[in-house]
């Protein structure tokens, strides 16, 4: 985890009233340990500072004992997500239930008000009693709810500045398109600075002018529990728990203004946008969803200077759930756009535009299909002979020859009966076939889809040889397989693997670089880099195995092993350890070893993410962005990707 060093470190202020070492903690040690050591250390305290007393009031409030249960199982941890300066807790979505989720996110609603007291708090004119201190943090909590609408105003002034997102690679989206209204939506809500958890979805129909957005309600137990008040003398403070209706009310009233928020963002995503739907979920009440349709013009008029108002007031007036209650709609929020857009490529028989003709080296988008029906003809005839595999090996072989054969010599009549350039290619998935095009130079060129089974036969009869040590005939098999799936990470390992039999090391570095150029997967990259490294270690090429070792991804399967091997290596040539990742990436360009992801992979990807949004091919768009997610750590690419999903459904705690 990256702790909050801003304004905490280094401030003597701060460092008195005991907030740095807290935060510190947390960065230190698993959440629930660093809590209740952090709990124990202030009840120890002969003085504790007001703001010590303050945390530990709300982290009371906080089941540790379940919060160590959900941990144990949930793999949770704590991050500081830069961009929303913020803590974020990260947990497996599938082993922690959404009512365990919701202790997870009031636990964090906790955290990000403490350290927005923590930045706010100055050292003029403390009280000098801990107990005022305490006070003064009580009313900066609560002053975060009010505050919440002051970003309706930003997202006006953000909405003429220009789209950090437009050009993620080399072509610029359709200004007002639809990946220009998405990836500004995500910027602008991705920035907002919040103390509870936002989880969001949302739809754009840029054709038509319209968004939809549901978002999680905030709970009663996202906000203070209690109040403090001045007692009797002044000096002293009286604490009085909010009741629990009124817990309810303060919450419902903090969703509106949420929501208000929201449709601010929507219209500040794209002057064409003239509707924008917001659908409030509620987990403790799921059939209890508000739906509220806001107009552009209305909006402007009305609700901006509305919000302006708002900024700062108390929550328990309940006014802005008073004002956008004539906005509520009985209905659920439209689909929007047309279903097509999510279509996939076989189901899909929509032209290409030419822009994308030229990038995926096709004319139409069901050319881009890689899926094949597992009970084709050839598909049936593998299975079968895989039956034999063991009960007879050579007559599988021939069987598998025969296969193949057959099967390419198809595949010539139907390169030779193309009227232009073509390719016969095997893709394992949707995103190697976007790849493709990274090995080929002539964009006219077009692709044919090898049927599965050439992939299945000549892999089957390549591990076959390979057990019978038959190598040259693995290896001409191996080398026939790439050839036909050039995007192809199986492809690539068995090649490695064979060549790693025959110590044929100066081609496992070319077989390496050559996958490297099309990974994206850290399990993938670095078996690559592991493999590569020991390579060259036994071509006596220590100064680029040690930078191939150090460009090994932490925490994969292979990742100790390699580590193993870098000890072995810095110990027989003397060398002092790891390189950092800078010098690793000079070494290993410098050999001509590319390192993902790449200039030119990602690029690509960005460049085909932007243009399959703008033209409405969604379901290829899906798999770009969420690589570019993946590669790139962002969370606005997260959201996009959420976005480009079919339909939208109602949320729930812990989930998407």
């Amino acid at each position: 985890m990256s702790h909050h060093t801003d304004q905490n470190e280094g401030n003597p202020i701060l460092s008195d009233l005991g907030a740095t070492e807290f935060f510190l903690s947390l960065a230190s040690m698993q959440l629930v340990d660093a809590l209740t050591v952090s709990m124990r250390a202030i009840s120890e305290k002969e003085d504790p500072s007001g703001f010590e007393l303050y945390a530990k009031r709300l982290i009371s409030h906080i089941d540790l004992e379940k919060l160590r249960e959900i941990s144990t199982v949930g793999s949770v941890s704590l991050a500081r997500i830069e961009l929303m300066d913020a803590f974020y807790i990260n947990y497996d979505r599938e082993a922690v239930s959404p009512h365990d989720a919701r202790l997870l996110y009031a636990l964090e609603s906790i955290l990000n008000r403490l350290s927005k007291i923590a930045d706010t708090i100055t050292g003029e004119d403390l009280p000098p009693r801990a107990d005022g201190v305490e006070r003064i943090c009580a009313n900066l909590d609560i002053e975060q709810f009010r505050i919440i609408t002051g970003y309706v105003d930003r997202l006006m002034e953000k909405s003429i500045e220009p789209n950090p997102w437009a050009s993620p690679g080399t072509i610029a989206c359709t200004p007002g398109g639809e990946w220009d209204i998405r990836s500004r939506f995500a910027s602008l809500v991705e920035h907002l600075s919040l103390v509870t958890r936002l989880d969001y979805t949302y739809r754009v129909d840029a054709k038509n002018g319209v968004m939809a957005v549901n978002f999680l309600a905030p709970q009663p137990e996202d906000l203070p529990v209690e109040e403090a008040f001045s007692g009797t003398p002044k000096s002293t403070v009286v604490w009085k728990e909010i009741l629990d209706t009124d817990r309810e009310a303060l919450a419902l009233e903090h969703g509106f203004r949420m929501a208000l928020v929201l449709a601010g963002a929507c219209f500040a995503s794209g002057l064409g946008i003239h509707t924008c739907y917001v659908q409030m979920d509620n987990q403790a009440k799921p059939n209890h969803s508000r739906f509220m349709k806001y107009e552009r013009e209305d909006y402007l008029a009305r609700l901006v200077p509305l919000a302006r108002t708002l900024t700062g007031t108390s929550l328990r007036d309940g006014r802005c759930t008073t004002e956008l209650a004539p906005l509520c709609i009985d209905q659920p929020m439209p689909q929007l756009g047309s279903t097509v857009r999510d279509a996939q490529p076989k189901d899909d028989p929509r032209d290409l535009p030419e822009c994308l003709r030229r990038l995926l080296m096709a004319d139409k988008a069901s050319e881009l299909e890689v899926m094949e029906d597992e009970d084709s003809p050839y598909n049936i005839r593998i299975k079968e002979l895989r039956e034999h595999f063991e009960s007879d090996p050579a007559e599988s072989a021939e069987g598998l020859i025969k296969l193949t054969e057959e099967i390419s010599a198809a595949c010539v009549v139907a390169e030779l009966q193309s009227s232009g350039a073509v390719q016969t290619q095997f893709c394992e998935n949707h995103l190697g076939r976007l790849l493709l095009p990274l090995f080929e130079d002539d964009p006219t060129t077009r692709i044919l889809r090898a049927p599965d089974a050439l992939f299945f036969a000549e892999s089957d009869l390549a591990t076959m040889y390979l057990k019978s040590g038959n190598y040259t005939r693995a290896l001409d098999e191996l080398h026939r397989l790439l050839d036909v799936s050039v995007t192809s990470t199986q492809a690539h390992l068995l090649l490695i693997s064979a060549l790693s039999r025959l110590e044929r090391f100066d081609e496992i570095t070319e077989v390496v670089k050559h996958g490297l150029r099309c990974a994206y997967d850290r399990e993938t990259i670095s078996y690559y880099f592991y493999r590569v490294a020991f390579a060259y270690w036994q071509l006596g090429r220590i100064d680029v195995a040690l930078a191939c070792y150090s460009l090994v991804p932490r925490g994969e399967q292979v990742s100790e092993v390699a580590d193993e091997e870098l000890r072995a290596l810095c110990q027989k040539e003397g060398l002092s350890g790891r390189l950092d990742f800078s010098q690793a990436v000079e070494v290993a360009r410098a050999e001509g070893i590319p390192v993902p992801p790449t200039e030119e992979f990602s690029n690509r990807i960005a460049d085909l993410a932007v243009l399959l949004v703008d033209n409405g091919f969604f379901f290829l768009a899906i798999r770009c962005v969420y690589c570019m997610w993946r590669t790139m750590g962002r969370d606005e690419l997260g959201a996009i990707n959420r976005s480009l999903q079919p339909g939208i459904a109602h949320l729930e705690y812990g989930t998407y």
